[in-house]
Order: C-alpha cells, then structure tokens, then sequence
C-alpha cells in the first residue's frame, strides 16, 4: 500500500488531559494522558504527520446551517486524515467521520462542595440507630422484669430498672445475693453493659472527632429539583447540555431548560487544581478531567451518579490509509491498560505539585462548645431533673411526718 507523505492530524488541547506546547523549532509536542497515548499511536503508526488545531477550539457539533465544527468538521472538508483529543464516539458523528476502536470511555459526573458539618443538639445521640435505642430499652425493662420475677418480689421493677440502668451510665452498683438464675442474669447484663458502654464511648469520640456532614445532593435528579427550587446553580459543558435537553426524562429536561436559559456553560479550558468551587454551585464534568484537576482534593465531593458514558477513539476520514494498523495498536494498548498508568501517573504528578498546599491544610479542628452542647444541656437537664427529685423527697417527708 502507498502511505501518503504526511499525515494530516487535527488535535484539540484540554486541560490537563492533553498539553500542547510548541518546541524552539516550531513542532509541536504533546503531553498529559491523551498525549501520551498520541505520541504511542503515531510513533507506532511510524508516519510523517502535520498538525492542526480547530480554529473554533471545538470537538464538532452540527450547525444550524448543516455544517459540523471543530475537528469533526475539519475531517468532514478532507482538511485533516486524523483527529483526536478525547473525542467521544456519538451516532450523529459517525455519520460523517469514521472512528477507530475505542482507547478509553469517560463518565460524565458533576463535583460540588463538601456540605458543612450537621450541627445538632443531640448529637449525643448519633452513635447508635434510632432502632438500637429502642431495643437498648427494651431489653432494660426486661431485664429488669425477670430480676424482680427472680428475687420473689423483695424488690420491685421500678429498682431494678434504675439499677440496671444506672450500670448503664458506668456508676457503681451494689449486686445483691439472690438465686442462681438471679446471678446469672446479674452477670450477663454486667458483661452486656460493659460491650453497649465502650461501644457507644468509641463511636461517640469518633463523631466528635470527624462530626457527620449534612447530605450532600447524590445524583442528577437531586441535582435538578435543587435548580428548579432556585438556590443552587449548575454549570454544564455544551455537549453535556446537549444530552440534557434530548434526554427523554423529564428532570433532565427541565434542568437542561434551566441551564440553556441561564447560560450556565462550563469552560473546561480554565479549570485548574486550585479552581474554587463555591457553597451551592456544581459543576458537570467528565470523570477523568475531574481526577486530573481535583483528585487530590478533600473539599470536594464527587458523586457517584452519571449523566452518560461514551466511548472515546480516534476519528479519521475515508482517505485515512492505515485503518487496521491504527486498531491494531490501539487494541494493544487497551488490552497493556496504558490509559489508566497515564492518569495515574498524572494523578501523582498533580498531588506532588499541589503537596504542600496539601499538606499544610488543616482538617482537624480542636472541640468548639458548639461540638458539646448537648452534654452540657443533658448535664443541665440531669443536674434540674435530680434537684426536682430532691425537693420532693423533701415535700413528701414533711407531709408523712405530719
């Protein structure tokens, strides 16, 4: 087969993901992941190449007029042979331009703030489930139930409920000699109290250490009544924005609507490790632009949903020689798993250039009166309850005396 002079390649810089500097003598050099895996196609293609960006800076979307921008639209005119640059593989382009295999596919999420710490005045509450608390009760009134059964009616329920319960609270208690089935259930419940009390001392430490965050907005559908309820604001690239308003949901739809209206796109092409997200803002974008600019972060959430996956590949035209060669490699390097070395390898490099920013971040804050409020308010409230008792006690003495 005769292989053409050069090969004409069209490329398109994004972020972090794919660097294009130009060297003293005016050639071009590529660098991130996706150079990375540019710069393993071509040297194994071993052609002679040109290369070119889209005056637009556009991947390719159809026009009004019936005419595709970007390099999609630059391969349509026999402009360029190649094009590549985290290039998804969509129906509406294959009709156009022709795509190799698939190298890699991308996941489109969205990052938000980290919601603040739950301020709550039970927080003493939290170690244990609702339903945990009210089986802890119950079988402290059982317990104390099978104890009065046990003890012949000498002592009544209401006793050694306190009893039990005051065991509960790590005070002392004086353990009466009764029968063998009386001393068994005392032995029992000490070895039960003793599990429950550590346990809820751990668990309790442990939310005052790293206090619960409020819930954050998970997926897409949260993410949309959040905008239509007129707070929050979501920025969504062009293509993404696309997907919203021809998706067949309807809270896709209307969030679509929302953003079109309010001209809510994302510039990918300004994102940087330090980006500041602010409180009620989110932002749409593919997972692995996320991992390279914000994945050594920790004041970010990043959720779990998607908007959509797709494939992305090399995209040619019909006079482009070397089809088979290129899935060839490319297939080679999917099956070596070179992509995911290439983002890991950016991933560390990122965390090393942003590690003293890193590391000299502080998570850990001391203990605010905020954080114990609610025991100070359950000493209150014990200290009022007891003075309460006292004074009755009190009242009632003088009344029998009489």
């Amino acid at each position: 087969m005769d292989y053409p002079q050069k090969v004409k390649v069209a490329v398109l810089p994004f972020g972090d993901l794919m660097r294009i500097n130009t060297s003293v003598e005016g050639k071009m050099e590529f660098s991130g992941v996706e150079g990375e895996i540019l710069n393993v196609v071509l040297e194994s293609l071993g052609l002679q190449y040109d290369f070119m960006i889209p005056k637009d800076l556009q991947w390719g979307r159809l026009e009004k007029d019936g005419n595709w921008s970007g390099m999609v639209g630059m391969i349509e005119r026999d402009e360029v042979d190649l094009a590549f640059s985290y290039l998804s593989m969509t129906e509406e382009r294959s009709r156009v331009i022709g795509y190799s295999k698939p190298y890699a596919f991308e996941e489109h999420t969205f990052v938000s703030l980290m919601p603040p710490n739950r301020k709550s005045t039970f927080k003493f509450l939290y170690p244990f489930a609702l339903s945990t608390w009210i089986c802890l009760f119950l079988t402290l009134v059982l317990m104390s139930a099978l104890l009065a059964k046990f003890k012949n009616g000498i002592r009544s329920l209401g006793i050694h409920f306190f009893k039990l319960f005051a065991s509960l609270l790590t005070q002392a208690v004086n353990a009466d000699e009764g029968s063998r089935k009386y001393n068994m259930l005392v032995a029992f419940w000490h070895l039960f109290a003793q599990v429950i009390v550590l346990s809820y001392s751990s668990t309790l430490l442990s939310f005052l250490i790293q206090p619960l965050k409020e819930a954050p907005i998970r997926n897409f559908n949260e993410l949309s009544r959040a905008v239509q309820g007129g707070n929050y604001q979501a920025n969504f690239t062009n293509f993404s924005l696309s997907f919203l308003l021809n998706s067949n949901m309807d809270h896709l739809v209307k969030l679509g609507k929302i953003v079109r209206g309010n001209k809510w796109i994302a510039n990918t092409s300004s994102l940087h490790p330090e980006t500041v997200i602010k409180p009620n803002f989110f932002l749409a974008l593919n997972k692995n632009l996320a991992k390279s600019y914000f994945g050594t972060r920790n004041d970010l959430f990043f959720s779990e949903d998607r908007l959509f996956t797709s494939y992305l590949a090399f995209g040619y035209n019909k006079r482009f020689c070397c089809i088979s060669k290129l899935n060839t490699i490319i297939s080679r390097i999917s099956y070596a798993g070179l992509y995911g070395k290439y983002l890991q390898d950016s991933s560390v490099k990122l965390f090393l250039k942003t590690f003293k920013g890193y590391a000299e971040s502080k998570t850990e804050t001391p203990l605010s009166f905020d954080d114990l409020i609610s025991v100070y308010i359950l000493l209150v409230g014990g200290i009022c309850l007891s003075f309460g008792i006292f004074l009755a006690e009190i009242i009632y003495s003088k009344f029998v005396s009489v």
